[in-house]
Parts: structure tokens; C-alpha cells; sequence
């Protein structure tokens, strides 16, 4: 009888560990699958600007983000950089304004206790660009050389704004853009 019990609980726990490792590999697999990856050595490089390439992450938070509801920082040119800061929020990046072939200094600030595992990291396709955020400055660099609005996310595609890309910093239509300082 003892015998047949141990047997039984052998049974079970090895029951348990396949269960676990069939878990573990399924939860892997979406990680890892094409539509819901980030890797932290590249960013997709088939990546669009489409809203529709934007929100893969199944976190519930899909929504399509109008370019046209959000404020903009514009960005000031300084020694022949174009310099532009935003205050990361637990939920949401800022949108910005920048010029197009003047080289930018995007400073996304992140204060104390604001991160969380779905704002840690943008991903910004259009410029090929990746980072993973820190409590304090986090400057990203980059040159746009066409003008238009790229869409830019957290590392998950759920955090979602905008850079708008304009011929002229100092002509925008502010009756399209909302533009905050």
C-alpha cells in the first residue's frame, strides 16, 4: 500500500513539472513570437508608421492614437541641434515638433518611481531607435530627412505618440498642432 501511494505522488509531481513546462514554453513562444517582440539588440526592421504596426503587446491597451488630439512640444535649435524634452508619465509620452535635416536631442525625463515594466524602454521605428529609460535624462539622437508624423511606443507598442517631422520649425500650423512649452 505505501508502495502504491509513493508511486501515486511520483506520478503527480511528475504530472506538475510537464504541466510547468508546457507553461513555460507557451508563455516563451508569445514572448518571443514575431508579432510581440522586443529584443534589446534590434528594433523591427520591416516596421511601418502605420497606427496598425503600433499595439501588438495584448495588453488591452490598442487604441489608435490620433496625432491630431495630442499637445506637442516643439523642439528649440541650439548650436546647430534641434533640443526637445519631455516628462515621461506613468502612462503616456509626450509628443514633439521638430525640423526636418537639423540632428535632434530628444530628452525623454523620467522622475522618481514613474517607471513600470510597460514604460522602461521606446522603441521609435521610423529612426531605428531603442532605449531603454532610466530615473533622470535619457537623450536620443537622430536626424529626421523626411518630414511627417512617426509614430513612436513603449518597448510593448501599447504606450503610444508621436514625432511630427516639419519643413520649417518656426511655420507650423498650430490650427492642426497643439502646441504646448
Amino acid at each position: 500500500m505505501k508502495t502504491l501511494k509513493k508511486i501515486k505522488q511520483i506520478n503527480w509531481s511528475v504530472v506538475t513539472i510537464a504541466v510547468t513546462i508546457v507553461i513555460s514554453m507557451s508563455i516563451i513562444s508569445m514572448v518571443f513570437s514575431d508579432n510581440n517582440s522586443y529584443s534589446s539588440s534590434k528594433v523591427e526592421q520591416n516596421s511601418t508608421d502605420n497606427d496598425s504596426e503600433v499595439g501588438g503587446c495584448g495588453c488591452g491597451n490598442n487604441s489608435t492614437v490620433n496625432s491630431k488630439d495630442l499637445e506637442y512640444k516643439k523642439a528649440t535649435v541650439e548650436n546647430n541641434y534641434q533640443i526637445v524634452e519631455i516628462e515621461v508619465q506613468s502612462s503616456s509620452f509626450g509628443a514633439i515638433i521638430v525640423q526636418k535635416d537639423i540632428p535632434v536631442k530628444f530628452n525623454l525625463k523620467v522622475k522618481q518611481n514613474i517607471l513600470n515594466g510597460c514604460n522602461n524602454a521606446i522603441i521609435i521605428p521610423k529612426f531605428n531607435i531603442e532605449k531603454d529609460l532610466k530615473e533622470g535624462n535619457n537623450v536620443v539622437e537622430f536626424t529626421p530627412s523626411e518630414t511627417g508624423e512617426f509614430q513612436y511606443s513603449c518597448w510593448m507598442r501599447m504606450l503610444k505618440s508621436y514625432i511630427v517631422v516639419v519643413d520649417d520649425i518656426n511655420n507650423i500650423d498650430e490650427s492642426i498642432y497643439k502646441i504646448i512649452n
